[in-house]
């Protein structure tokens, strides 16, 4: 028995270990929950502007972000994903440097999850290319999409009102 405790104390300060100093990408790269911020300065200010607001206020209050630091680049974009090891543009980095679809859902699902809420990243494929926007959505099913500078939430109604 004593033995067994020692291997699983030891699992646990080898994770602990790792999580306290692992770098910061692996520490914030995420897919399916939240996730610890980013530090970078527009992630901090972002966080205090938006903290304990309902998912719309939180999506109107995120799409002013975007909008007030709106750079699409496609180029950019491309040439950062071969050099970052998760293929995710920090926010400074895509306020400053620019960047397309993919990585102004990337900030919009990190965000989300931040602020506690799901948020999943869709992808639309046509014959011409593909498109990805973000949707987040709480408890009572009522749900936003973010997608580039736009933004659109729709609140579910349940009962007699329904056609």
């Amino acid at each position: 028995m004593k033995p067994i405790i020692i291997i699983l104390f030891s699992f646990l300060f080898g994770y602990l270990f790792c999580w306290m100093f692992a770098p910061e990408d692996i520490i914030n790269f995420s897919t399916s929950r939240a996730i610890n911020p980013p530090t970078n300065n527009s992630t901090i200010t972002i966080i205090s502007d938006c903290s304990n607001l309902s998912l719309f206020r939180t999506a109107n209050c995120l799409n002013k972000w975007v909008k007030l630091n709106y750079n699409y680049n496609l180029t950019n974009s491309d040439k950062f994903s071969d050099n970052h090891p998760f293929n995710e543009m920090s926010t400074d980095e895509l306020f400053t440097l620019g960047g397309c679809c993919r990585d102004y859902s990337n900030f919009y699902k990190r965000m989300f999850e931040i602020f506690g809420y799901t948020a999943e990243e869709k992808v639309i494929r046509t014959s011409d290319g593909a498109h990805i926007f973000t949707i987040a959505y709480n408890e009572e099913r009522d749900y936003c999409i973010a997608d580039q500078k736009e933004q659109m939430c729709v609140k579910v109604f349940e009962g007699d009102d329904e056609e």
